[in-house]
């Protein structure tokens, strides 16, 4: 099926049913996931993801429907049933499509190979995983799961303004959760990426002895003494931080004043060792695309620069509001969902220093390898998690610390920034190298 040829005909089905405006957002591709648990098949899903979703204005009213059902009979219900909630909508003045703005650039996310991989090789994947960890440490006596997964396909977004764009993505993730069983305690460790490309999956044993790492330096933690220390962030649990400045700079929060950051506009928020990017355009990036659930062409850019914040970030209907132009950041989870303001690859820029090389500078010290529950507040600014890790003792990692709490402000803890690590790795959305806060408060007993 020429998937952008039904595009355009929904669009002009739209206009003739009564329509002012129209987007159509359509997804085609396949998934696949795989977990193994002790040689054991927990899990073998494939799925085909077909869909298509539509915005359909009149005047400026506006609805959204969609389907998974591209009949001819039930495109015209969907259509027909999207101008018919329109016009009983409320009208809003910002609702507005964007325009063409020219050809975005071709990006190398898609990788052509990944459906001829074979599904053994897949699952050989999963099941050499799972397999290592138990080898690597007596102690492992479980896993949660080992598990591989992948999705490709097709996205095509247009409008009824002209705009029209197609392109194709792909991904595959792996990981396994290794359970270590110790003189009666257990502790989990997980450790997982993703990539665009197959070729690119590092080797399961490198996955699986991390996993194995993680687990046994955190096993028989305990708490320690409330106390104000340097506290250093595994790039695991660092994008909770990023996260929070994700957060408080979507430019929707902005408006309605529900964000920290407001009114902060080229203002000092953070140490000049902190510059935080918006990257579409990251090559084999996880989050780049040519173009934003809106079909706005997607950029790289600095929302802080040196410790200053520079923007806020935008998709369309909220640029109208503002005055100001879109970001090019309309996220869209799917077809099933209307685009909200999202990130494209949003990442603390990388040090130059080893996380190695952080914890040798501290005397006494906090490693943050998992935090449970809490995180950053973005209306006050508040950051508070429970949190384990490991204790740093004359510059080496110590014993295992469980059961505490970190809390401060975010803005003094991007501000109390001293030390950013070399190991970003772009495998998320959202991602951080390891980085290192001055003090923070640690409470424990």
């Amino acid at each position: 099926m020429d998937y952008q040829k039904l595009a355009l005909e929904l669009l002009e089905k739209a206009k003739i049913a009564g329509a002012t405006q129209a987007e159509v957002f359509l997804q085609n591709g396949e998934q696949l996931e795989i977990e193994i648990n002790k040689e054991k098949m927990q899990k073998l899903n494939r799925a085909t993801i077909k869909g298509v979703g539509l915005r359909i204005y009149v005047d400026k009213k506006m609805s959204f429907v969609y389907s998974s059902d591209f009949t001819d009979k039930e495109l015209d219900k969907l259509v027909e049933k999207g101008v018919s909630l329109a016009k009983e909508g409320m009208e809003d003045k910002f609702n507005l499509l964007p325009s063409p703005a020219g050809k975005p650039p071709e990006l190398d996310i898609f990788d052509s190979e990944l459906a001829n991989v074979p599904l053994e090789k897949k699952i050989d994947y999963a099941r050499e995983l799972d397999e290592l960890v138990f080898q690597l440490d007596s102690r492992v006596a479980n896993t949660r799961a080992s598990s591989y997964s992948d999705a490709y396909g097709e996205l095509i977004v247009g409008n009824s303004n002209g705009l029209m764009h197609s392109w194709q993505e792909s991904y595959c993730g792996v990981g396994t959760s290794p359970v270590i069983e110790d003189k009666g305690l257990k502790q989990v460790g997980y450790y997982g990426t993703r990539v665009r490309y197959f070729k690119d999956l590092p080797v399961a044993k490198e996955i699986a002895e991390e996993a194995v790492r993680r687990a046994s330096l955190l096993i028989g933690g305990e708490k320690v003494k409330t106390q104000r220390v340097p506290v250093v962030f595994d790039f695991q649990v660092g994008t909770s931080l990023i996260g929070g400045v994700l957060s408080a700079v979507n430019g929707e929060r902005v408006f309605r004043g529900e964000s920290f950051l407001v009114d902060k506009l080229e203002e000092a928020i953070a140490s000049e060792m902190v510059t935080i990017v918006d990257d579409g355009l990251l090559p084999k990036g996880m989050g780049s695309s040519p173009v934003d659930g809106e079909g706005v062409a997607t950029s790289t850019k600095k929302v802080v620069d040196k410790g200053v914040l520079k923007l806020y970030l935008y998709d369309t209907y909220t640029a109208n509001k503002v005055g100001t132009n879109s970001t090019g950041n309309a996220s869209r989870g799917s077809y099933s969902g209307r685009p909200s303001i999202g990130p494209n690859n949003f990442y603390l820029e990388k040090g130059d220093k080893s996380p190695e090389e952080i914890v040798k500078e501290v005397s006494s010290g906090f490693y943050v390898f998992n935090t449970m529950g809490g995180g950053v507040n973005p209306v006050t600014g508040m950051y508070s998690a429970g949190a384990a890790g490991v204790w740093i003792r004359n510059g080496e990692l110590a014993e295992p610390v469980a059961k505490v709490t970190i809390a401060a402000s975010l803005l003094d803890m991007l501000q109390g920034i001293d030390a950013v690590g070399n190991d970003l790795k772009y495998d998320s959305l959202v991602v951080s190298p390891t980085y290192r806060v001055k003090l923070m408060t640690v409470s424990g007993r």
